[in-house]
């Protein structure tokens, strides 16, 4: 066997071995070190060998740097550019039954909430969790069908509004139709007296103008 057969893998503590398994529990991480193992590569290059935003690829390197699955060390180029290069760090995982439980006595809860946390931030940030899309899926519905009645219930009111309002002109409009008759009665009541006493008085000229012929003829 060759000293590196022989060679005895580190022990991880609990919390390490958390991050080590969190970390390799992504298929993008998976192929970031997949990708470096064939050597170093600057961020830019990464991102277009595995088809990721810089943005992203950054965050999995964090992740993977936490671990202690790759190192980076920022460089300058020739034309004085500053280059950030990741590279993989060797390292030997070695998983069994025993070693797990070995894990577990050093495990503390500060691990357990990181991992459980950072695991739970990523997945949030790239996969969706079916019962929260449900619960969004629900709420939504719920959201649309109150809307939907709170429009059905305004349009009713301007209906009944729209209605009362044309009730309100059309006596309105009756009123004014009525107060214009009655405005055309008294006008033509008064001409109509007017009338009556001017013959009157016509007549009663006229009485008087036979009275005195008759004196005359007396």
């Amino acid at each position: 066997m060759t000293d590196r057969e022989n060679r005895t893998p580190p022990t991880l503590t609990g919390d390490e071995l958390l991050r080590v398994l969190a970390a390799l529990g992504n298929p993008h991480r998976l192929r970031i070190v997949a990708t470096l193992v064939g050597g170093r590569q600057y961020v830019s290059q990464l991102a277009r060998e595995v088809g990721m935003s810089r943005p992203l690829l950054y965050m999995h390197l964090q992740r993977l740097e936490a671990a202690g699955l790759v190192t980076g060390s920022l460089e300058l180029s020739e034309d004085g550019k500053a280059m950030k290069y990741y590279e993989v760090a060797p390292f030997v995982v070695h998983l069994t039954p025993e070693v797990i439980a070995e894990a577990v006595r050093t495990l503390t809860d500060g691990g357990s909430e990181e991992s459980g946390v950072g695991r739970g931030t990523e997945r949030g940030a790239l996969t969706v969790d079916p019962n929260q899309a449900a619960w969004s899926g629900t709420i939504f519905v719920m959201v649309m069908s109150a809307l939907g009645v709170a429009i059905v219930i305004v349009l009713i009111w301007q209906i009944f509004a729209t209605r009362r309002a044309r009730a309100v002109l059309t006596r309105e409009d009756e009123y004014r139709k009525l107060a214009e008759r009655a405005t055309v009665a008294q006008e033509q009541a008064a001409q109509g007296f007017s009338r009556v006493a001017a013959e009157l008085e016509d007549l009663r000229a006229r009485v008087a103008e036979m009275e005195r012929v008759l004196k005359e003829v007396e």
